[in-house]
Protein backbone atom coordinates (compact mmCIF):
# COMPACT_ATOMS: atom_id res chain seq x y z
CA UNK A 1 0.00 0.00 0.00
CA UNK A 2 2.70 2.46 0.50
CA UNK A 3 4.46 1.58 -2.75
CA UNK A 4 0.70 2.77 -4.45
CA UNK A 5 1.05 5.83 -2.55
CA UNK A 6 4.17 6.74 -3.76
CA UNK A 7 3.05 6.18 -7.26
CA UNK A 8 0.01 8.50 -6.58
CA UNK A 9 2.04 11.32 -6.30
CA UNK A 10 3.07 11.38 -9.82
CA UNK A 11 -0.90 11.93 -10.60
CA UNK A 12 -3.35 14.53 -10.52
CA UNK A 13 -6.37 13.94 -8.09
CA UNK A 14 -5.51 10.69 -7.06
CA UNK A 15 -5.15 9.90 -3.45
CA UNK A 16 -4.50 6.21 -2.02
CA UNK A 17 -6.31 4.88 1.02
CA UNK A 18 -5.63 1.93 2.96
CA UNK A 19 -8.49 -0.88 4.96
CA UNK A 20 -6.77 -3.08 7.51
CA UNK A 21 -9.87 -5.22 8.41
CA UNK A 22 -10.72 -6.04 4.64
CA UNK A 23 -12.50 -4.12 1.83
CA UNK A 24 -14.84 -1.20 3.17
CA UNK A 25 -13.68 -2.15 7.05
CA UNK A 26 -11.74 0.37 7.86
CA UNK A 27 -10.08 3.22 5.46
CA UNK A 28 -6.99 5.32 6.59
CA UNK A 29 -5.52 7.83 3.91
CA UNK A 30 -1.89 7.11 2.62
CA UNK A 31 -2.13 9.80 0.23
CA UNK A 32 -4.21 12.67 -0.35
CA UNK A 33 -4.74 13.52 -4.00
CA UNK A 34 -2.74 16.26 -5.71
CA UNK A 35 -4.33 19.37 -6.74
CA UNK A 36 -5.15 20.11 -10.00
CA UNK A 37 -2.35 23.03 -11.07
CA UNK A 38 -3.58 26.48 -11.41
CA UNK A 39 -3.79 27.98 -14.91
CA UNK A 40 -0.57 29.94 -16.10
CA UNK A 41 -0.92 33.27 -15.33
CA UNK A 42 -0.66 35.97 -18.25
CA UNK A 43 3.20 36.74 -19.30
CA UNK A 44 4.73 39.46 -17.84
CA UNK A 45 6.07 40.65 -21.43
CA UNK A 46 2.61 40.78 -22.67
CA UNK A 47 1.60 42.89 -20.11
CA UNK A 48 4.68 45.19 -21.13
CA UNK A 49 3.60 45.52 -24.49
CA UNK A 50 0.05 46.25 -23.76
CA UNK A 51 1.41 49.19 -21.51
CA UNK A 52 3.43 50.28 -24.27
CA UNK A 53 0.58 51.19 -26.71
CA UNK A 54 0.71 54.33 -28.28
CA UNK A 55 4.77 54.72 -27.05
CA UNK A 56 7.86 54.36 -29.04
CA UNK A 57 8.42 55.43 -32.74
CA UNK A 58 10.79 54.92 -35.66
CA UNK A 59 13.91 56.59 -33.82
CA UNK A 60 13.72 54.44 -30.76
CA UNK A 61 15.60 51.45 -32.49
CA UNK A 62 18.34 53.07 -31.01
CA UNK A 63 17.33 52.97 -27.87
CA UNK A 64 15.52 49.63 -27.92
CA UNK A 65 19.03 48.02 -29.52
CA UNK A 66 20.68 49.59 -26.55
CA UNK A 67 18.51 48.11 -24.01
CA UNK A 68 19.18 44.66 -25.24
CA UNK A 69 22.82 44.86 -25.44
CA UNK A 70 22.24 46.42 -21.39
CA UNK A 71 20.64 42.70 -20.76
CA UNK A 72 23.40 40.67 -21.96
CA UNK A 73 26.82 43.04 -21.23
CA UNK A 74 29.51 40.70 -21.69
CA UNK A 75 28.27 39.19 -25.31
CA UNK A 76 30.36 41.83 -27.30
CA UNK A 77 28.96 40.06 -30.70
CA UNK A 78 25.22 41.14 -29.66
CA UNK A 79 25.98 44.44 -28.46
CA UNK A 80 28.05 44.99 -31.89
CA UNK A 81 24.95 43.74 -33.58
CA UNK A 82 22.53 46.01 -31.68
CA UNK A 83 23.60 49.16 -32.54
CA UNK A 84 20.92 50.38 -34.78
CA UNK A 85 20.33 53.72 -36.67
CA UNK A 86 17.22 55.82 -36.36
CA UNK A 87 14.35 54.29 -38.86
CA UNK A 88 15.41 50.63 -38.67
CA UNK A 89 12.47 48.45 -39.08
CA UNK A 90 12.36 47.74 -35.74
CA UNK A 91 9.29 45.19 -35.02
CA UNK A 92 11.74 42.25 -34.61
CA UNK A 93 14.29 44.59 -32.42
CA UNK A 94 10.74 45.42 -30.43
CA UNK A 95 10.40 41.58 -29.66
CA UNK A 96 13.35 41.23 -28.44
CA UNK A 97 13.52 43.83 -26.12
CA UNK A 98 10.71 42.83 -24.57
CA UNK A 99 12.04 39.39 -24.21
CA UNK A 100 15.59 40.39 -23.52
CA UNK A 101 14.32 42.07 -20.20
CA UNK A 102 12.97 38.94 -18.84
CA UNK A 103 16.72 37.29 -19.40
CA UNK A 104 15.53 35.87 -23.07
CA UNK A 105 18.74 36.83 -25.38
CA UNK A 106 17.51 36.61 -28.74
CA UNK A 107 18.78 35.15 -31.82
CA UNK A 108 21.93 35.96 -33.92
CA UNK A 109 21.65 33.97 -37.26
CA UNK A 110 24.17 33.52 -39.78
CA UNK A 111 23.87 31.78 -43.66
CA UNK A 112 22.23 35.37 -45.38
CA UNK A 113 19.07 34.93 -41.97
CA UNK A 114 20.38 38.10 -40.07
CA UNK A 115 19.45 38.69 -36.59
CA UNK A 116 16.73 39.60 -34.55
CA UNK A 117 15.88 42.64 -36.17
CA UNK A 118 14.88 39.88 -39.04
CA UNK A 119 11.84 38.22 -38.83
CA UNK A 120 12.98 34.94 -40.33
CA UNK A 121 15.59 34.66 -37.15
CA UNK A 122 12.71 34.32 -35.14
CA UNK A 123 11.71 30.97 -37.13
CA UNK A 124 13.44 28.25 -35.06
CA UNK A 125 12.98 30.34 -31.71
CA UNK A 126 11.05 28.65 -28.88
CA UNK A 127 8.56 25.42 -29.53
CA UNK A 128 5.64 25.81 -32.29
CA UNK A 129 2.29 26.10 -31.07
CA UNK A 130 -1.20 25.29 -33.41
CA UNK A 131 -2.98 28.76 -33.91
CA UNK A 132 -6.01 27.05 -31.90
CA UNK A 133 -3.91 26.87 -29.06
CA UNK A 134 -2.02 30.35 -29.25
CA UNK A 135 -2.18 32.50 -26.03
CA UNK A 136 -1.31 36.02 -25.37
CA UNK A 137 2.38 36.50 -25.27
CA UNK A 138 3.09 34.29 -27.70
CA UNK A 139 5.00 35.14 -30.75
CA UNK A 140 3.09 35.44 -34.33
CA UNK A 141 5.33 35.15 -37.13
CA UNK A 142 4.11 37.19 -40.65
CA UNK A 143 6.72 35.07 -43.32
CA UNK A 144 4.52 37.17 -46.43
CA UNK A 145 1.50 34.17 -45.73
CA UNK A 146 -1.16 33.85 -49.01
CA UNK A 147 1.32 36.00 -51.17
CA UNK A 148 1.14 39.15 -49.60
CA UNK A 149 3.58 41.55 -48.75
CA UNK A 150 3.42 41.11 -45.10
CA UNK A 151 6.61 40.19 -43.51
CA UNK A 152 5.67 41.34 -39.81
CA UNK A 153 6.49 39.88 -36.06
CA UNK A 154 4.13 40.53 -33.15
CA UNK A 155 3.05 39.58 -30.01
CA UNK A 156 -0.14 37.11 -29.70
CA UNK A 157 -2.79 39.83 -28.21
CA UNK A 158 -6.00 38.85 -26.71
CA UNK A 159 -9.60 38.59 -29.37
CA UNK A 160 -8.00 37.71 -32.75
CA UNK A 161 -5.45 40.94 -32.18
CA UNK A 162 -1.96 41.18 -32.20
CA UNK A 163 0.35 43.49 -29.79
CA UNK A 164 3.84 44.89 -31.58
CA UNK A 165 5.72 47.73 -32.40
CA UNK A 166 6.53 48.94 -36.14
CA UNK A 167 3.03 48.88 -36.71
CA UNK A 168 1.53 52.41 -37.87
CA UNK A 169 5.34 54.01 -36.54
CA UNK A 170 4.65 52.85 -32.77
CA UNK A 171 3.08 50.28 -30.57
CA UNK A 172 -0.21 49.29 -31.09
CA UNK A 173 -2.88 46.33 -31.26
CA UNK A 174 -4.51 45.38 -34.41
CA UNK A 175 -5.89 42.38 -36.56
CA UNK A 176 -3.28 40.81 -39.13
CA UNK A 177 -4.16 37.63 -41.11
CA UNK A 178 -3.41 34.20 -39.73
CA UNK A 179 0.07 33.78 -39.05
CA UNK A 180 1.91 31.77 -40.18
CA UNK A 181 3.39 30.12 -37.32
CA UNK A 182 3.24 30.92 -34.31
CA UNK A 183 6.03 29.91 -31.59
CA UNK A 184 6.14 29.81 -27.55
CA UNK A 185 9.39 31.28 -26.49
CA UNK A 186 9.71 30.92 -22.61
CA UNK A 187 12.25 33.21 -21.17
CA UNK A 188 14.11 32.14 -17.89
CA UNK A 189 12.83 35.32 -15.98
CA UNK A 190 9.36 35.64 -14.31
CA UNK A 191 11.04 39.33 -13.25
CA UNK A 192 11.91 41.66 -15.19
CA UNK A 193 15.98 42.45 -15.10
CA UNK A 194 16.98 46.14 -13.82
CA UNK A 195 18.60 48.07 -17.10
CA UNK A 196 21.23 50.65 -16.17
CA UNK A 197 19.24 53.14 -18.19
CA UNK A 198 16.14 54.19 -19.82
CA UNK A 199 16.99 56.80 -22.43
CA UNK A 200 18.56 57.14 -25.77
CA UNK A 201 22.70 56.92 -25.55
CA UNK A 202 24.81 58.51 -28.34
CA UNK A 203 26.72 55.96 -30.51
CA UNK A 204 29.93 57.00 -31.41
CA UNK A 205 30.43 57.45 -35.12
Amino acid sequence: ALQRAREAEVYVDVGVSYSAEGEYGSSRQLAAPNPRPTMPTVAPWYLDAKADLGKYTDDDAPLLGQQIAAAFPTDTRLAEYSRFSDGTQWCGIYIAAKLAHYGYKPPLRDFGIGGYAYVDAWEPEGIAISFANKQPGDVAIFNRPNGSSLHHIAFVGENGKYIGGNQSDTVTETTFPTPTSIRRITPPNTQPIELPFSRPMLLPQ
